[in-house]
């Protein structure tokens, strides 16, 4: 498997961007009445980075620890980790953008209470979705594992 890009972050995050600004416009012009941005969505986005970085800690301390005669770090674990972490690295850029355009709509008129708080709550959710997508990223690095034909481990492979 190869390692996820930071181009195909950034790419995606742009493309988010713009369709959450126009879906919020296209919403407001339509029903006449703008939408509330959920409260909870970057504590729901923190809670995902801190199970990634429980993962990526866990890769760490298996992958370092082992020493020959002991158990390797099970492939299916791996694996199950690195889509995990890929996943959730193109869920994080989707956020991350999706939330920018949002915040960017509503910060055209910050005089109207509604509209600040929005934008707080959609900045929020982009911060959270930063470290969302700089968790999984950091997962996808440590789900490298010593192939099998090398005793030693000196040298890493992608699982």
């Amino acid at each position: 498997m190869r390692t996820t890009r930071p181009g195909t972050l950034a790419a995606l995050a742009v493309v988010a961007a713009a369709c959450g600004w126009t879906g919020v416009r296209v919403w407001a012009t339509v029903d006449r009445v703008l939408p509330n941005v959920p409260r909870g969505a970057p504590f729901a986005l923190l809670f995902l980075a801190a199970v990634l970085a429980g993962g990526a800690l866990l890769m760490r301390r298996r992958v370092r620890s082992w020493r020959p005669g002991t158990p390797k770090v099970s492939a299916d674990l791996a694996v199950r980790l690195l889509v995990l972490s890929q996943a959730s690295a193109i869920v994080g850029a989707l956020v991350v953008g999706g939330y920018l355009g949002v915040a960017v709509f509503y910060a055209e008129d910050l005089d109207v209470p509604f509209r600040r708080a929005a934008a707080g709550w959609s900045v929020a959710s982009v911060l959270a979705g930063v470290v969302v997508v700089a968790t999984a990223v950091w997962l996808e690095r440590e789900c490298r594992v010593p192939p099998d034909d090398d005793p030693a481990g000196a040298e890493l492979t992608s699982a």
